[in-house]
């Protein structure tokens, strides 16, 4: 059986997607629409911003009206990590008002939630600018929604870290906790996993490093490490494997960390806690519908 192109994946998912957000708004029963509208009344909806944003989810929004009514016309105005300022315009429709409005939500909804993502990004590259850091989303993200909150996260200009489970192995402090000791987990690991996969171990104390280098760590998590702490092990690692810092980091601890020299930063905040942007939908009406 030959796979399906991660093109083609990707928009079967944006689809699939969109039929079950409207699903959830019933929004083929959209009984307010039905009650003051005529059925063949068109029309023509700018979606924009009222701040500025970093554009991302477009091509999901744009499958929610789609998804509504597939003789909608759509037509993007901001690609992906495009910054658009207040005023702007990010996305249009046209055609039938009734399906406009019953899917407005559902795509608001969206574009919303994933331009929140992409600008609080964006921001946090601001914050270490003039460093060589990178800053890592993590997989603190809604169970359905990680493909598009991580592409948002990189969006805004955040390197792609694990996507899932699968992706590298990452011993963390429960993992530890069953095997004896980090050191031990990392030893295990290098036995036991394929050999393609860098092994990645999460320690609490910087007395902790050497044994876990000498294991054959190739990436160690400095988890809730002061930036003093991090700046230490930086110094001590002299790099020998990568570094890593993460646990506690806010938008105002930034700077701090990325000024240790730690090769990586991940934040969780990006994805779990980025606030909607302030989006809204204008309708025009017109005399004819406007059909493909």
């Amino acid at each position: 059986m030959n796979p399906v192109p991660a093109a083609a994946s990707r928009s079967l998912f944006l689809a699939d997607l969109a039929r079950h957000a409207l699903l959830e708004d019933r929004a083929g029963y959209d009984v307010t629409t039905m009650a003051v509208l005529q059925p063949d009344l068109a029309g023509s909806a700018c979606i924009r911003t009222r701040e500025p944003v970093v554009s991302s989810g477009v091509d999901m929004a744009m499958e929610v009206f789609l998804a509504a009514d597939s003789h909608l016309q759509v037509h993007a105005e901001a690609g992906e990590g495009t910054r658009v300022a207040a005023g702007e315009t990010i996305l249009m429709v046209e055609g039938s008002s009734a399906s406009i409005l019953s899917a407005e939500r559902t795509a608001l909804n969206f574009l919303q939630h994933l331009c929140g993502i992409a600008t609080l990004a964006r921001q946090a590259m601001q914050a270490v600018a003039g460093s060589p850091v990178q800053l890592l989303a993590t997989r603190k993200t809604l169970p359905g929604l990680r493909n598009l909150q991580r592409r948002a996260a990189e969006a805004g200009g955040f390197a792609p870290h694990r996507t899932s489970l699968a992706d590298g192995i990452l011993i963390k402090d429960n993992h530890i906790a069953l095997c004896g000791s980090a050191a031990q987990a990392v030893t295990r690991a290098r036995s036991q996993a394929p050999s393609h996969l860098l092994i990645e171990v999460e320690i609490e104390a910087p007395d902790q490093l050497e044994a876990v280098i000498t294991a054959g760590a190739q990436i160690v998590l400095l988890d809730n490490f002061t930036p003093e702490q991090v700046a230490q092990v930086v110094t001590a690692t002299r790099q020998r494997v990568l570094l890593e810092a993460s646990g506690g980091i806010t938008m105002e601890t930034l700077p701090l960390y990325a000024a240790t020299g730690v090769d990586r930063i991940s934040v969780g905040f990006v994805t779990h806690s980025a606030p909607a942007v302030d989006l809204f939908m204008d309708l025009t009406p017109a005399k004819t519908r406007h059909d493909a």
